[in-house]
């Protein structure tokens, strides 16, 4: 994790976490010195003497100075923090959708998208709050201490000795107490993060819940993930409340203790007037350092618990090393077996393609359609055999450029233009039109010319299959189209313009459809039909 850690930081953020500690700590200092200047002032103003009017106020206003400089240094610490947080989250940002771009497609579709999508918003938020203030704040706690409890031995060490216990006393008190509390903190993420996830789903999937009638059993599994979490929180409340309780009566008692027995030694003259003054207003810098830390603790335990899950997220399995594209316009798969959850999908199977082709893979839900283009894509290793590119008849040993159309693919909140330029940034206007319509996709463009919503929210079905499509054509360089689904969401007819548009522009590739919809095999050059853990 300090590996991690140390790597967001660049070297202008490496500079400003010195400068951060060196305003830190001469806020500290400015923070704790003036309690000598209070025993100097209220030792000087008890000397019944004009004489010492001007030594008060030069006393004063160095105190005052001191006042100032101690604030403005806070205040450039407290900026400097959150300056580094919010370059540091920035940064962790990049290195975790870099990390995600270079993990094996397999890891992420075995993973849980919805739970891995939020654990790494609420994580890296945790992150940005929380990464550099805490620590800030317990370097500042623990200077704190060392220099208020060297000034108070400066005033009297036995009063320094007793503040001292009482306060250690408290703190234990008031950490077993917050130990309860931060076991409880965790069970109460965890019933949130349900929650969210029950939540989450309800809203994305609320049509499917209405048009079932399946609302009161929903609202049954939400208010079941409620009350657990309700129970928590209730508990939390009691605990927090005893922390509460403990940390007034604690700090009353110790303030109490420290004042008569303070006041008993003013009257042996063992303390003076100044001295009882400087520690009835400073004791807490011996105290409150201790309790600031069991605070400061808790959100160092989050910062901790977000950064092992992000480090299960960056140790997925990453592709190897990155294979520069090359041209084909071959593929061969050669006595390749593939099974999925102990299931046999496909054993020694030979295939060649060979471009100018179309290819139609039919076959039932589950009987390994996708997993057979997922195969070609490279998105999985086959267990057995191997898949070869060639070009001109000769081998190659590079990527292929492949555009694959799977069948949910997401769309992004932005313009139909962006989107389907995430397949070519490079797409001119007259390729654009050309797609467009290709993909009966004109009037659409020209109604909705904003941003269209999270997932193409603002889409019907058959638009969002068209501007998927869209996508995939604009990738020009690619050497093999494959489409998953195409005909989904779209009735016969227009599927059916839009195929023979498509089979029209790729005529010299290699184009790979995988349907339901039987009737394409009257217009492919080839078929695999995939039944019963059999293709022929």
């Amino acid at each position: 994790m300090l590996v991690y850690i140390y790597s967001l930081f660049h070297r202008k953020a490496r500079v400003k976490v010195i400068l951060l500690f060196i305003c830190t700590l001469i806020g500290v200092i400015a923070g704790v010195y003036p309690v000598r200047l209070i025993q100097k002032i209220v030792d000087l103003a008890v000397i019944n003497s004009e004489n010492v009017i001007f030594d008060i106020l030069q006393v004063g206003g160095v105190y005052l100075f001191i006042q100032i400089v101690g604030a403005g240094m806070e205040a450039i610490a407290k900026g400097l923090a959150g300056s580094l947080q919010a370059d540091i989250a920035f940064r962790a940002q990049l290195q975790l959708f870099q990390a995600l771009t270079r993990t094996k497609i397999s890891a992420i579709k075995e993973s849980n998208l919805t739970e891995l999508n939020s654990s790494l918003v609420r994580d890296t938020e945790c992150i940005s709050q929380n990464l550099i203030q805490p620590y800030v704040d317990a370097i500042h706690s623990i200077l704190s201490f060392l220099f208020g409890l060297y000034f108070m031995l400066k005033i009297n060490c036995m009063l320094t000795l007793l503040i001292l216990p009482l306060g250690l006393i408290s703190s234990f008190m008031i950490k077993y107490v917050t130990g309860k509390s931060s076991e409880n903190l965790t069970k109460q993420r965890e019933s949130m993060n349900e929650l969210w996830k029950v939540f989450h789903e309800g809203i994305y999937g609320f049509l499917p819940i209405k048009l079932h009638y399946y609302t009161e059993q929903y609202l049954s599994k939400m208010k079941e993930n409620g009350e657990k979490l309700r129970h928590i929180q209730i508990q939390q409340g009691v605990l927090e409340s005893k922390v509460l309780f403990w940390t007034k009566t604690l700090f009353m008692s110790t303030i109490g203790i420290i004042l008569v027995t303070a006041a008993l030694l003013v009257t042996k003259n063992r303390v003076s007037i100044g001295g009882l003054t400087a520690i009835l207003m400073y004791n807490h810098m011996l105290t409150d350092p201790l309790l600031n830390l069991l605070k400061i603790n808790q959100n160092i335990v989050k910062v901790n618990v977000s950064f092992q899950r992000i480090q299960v997220i960056l140790n997925l399995p990453k592709d190897e090393e990155v294979v520069p594209f090359c041209k084909i316009d071959e593929v061969q798969l050669n006595c390749i077996s593939q099974s999925i959850k102990d299931r046999q999908l496909f054993h020694d199977l030979n295939l060649n393609i060979k471009a100018p082709a179309s290819l139609a893979i039919f076959g039932e839900t589950g009987s390994g359609k996708s997993t057979l283009a997922n195969l070609i894509v490279g998105i999985l290793s086959p267990e057995k055999g191997t898949i070869n590119y060639r070009y001109q008849g000769n081998f190659v040993y590079g990527r292929p450029y492949i555009s694959y159309m799977i069948q949910e693919e997401y769309l992004f909140d932005d313009t139909i233009l962006q989107n389907i330029r995430i397949g070519n940034p490079d797409l001119s206007d007259e390729n654009f039109k050309q797609i467009l319509k290709i993909c009966e996709l004109e009037e659409v463009y020209k109604n909705h010319l904003e941003a269209i919503g999270e997932n193409g929210s603002k889409l019907s079905g058959g638009e969002r299959k068209r501007l998927m499509l869209a996508r995939t054509l604009a990738d020009q360089k690619a050497d093999i189209f494959i489409f998953d689904e195409l005909s989904s969401s779209l009735d016969s007819d227009t599927f059916f313009r839009i195929f023979h548009s498509v089979e029209a522009m790729l005529d010299n590739k290699i184009r790979i459809y995988i349907e339901h919809n039987r009737q394409v095999k009257s217009f492919v050059s080839s078929v695999i039909c995939i039944e019963n853990d059999t293709y022929f």
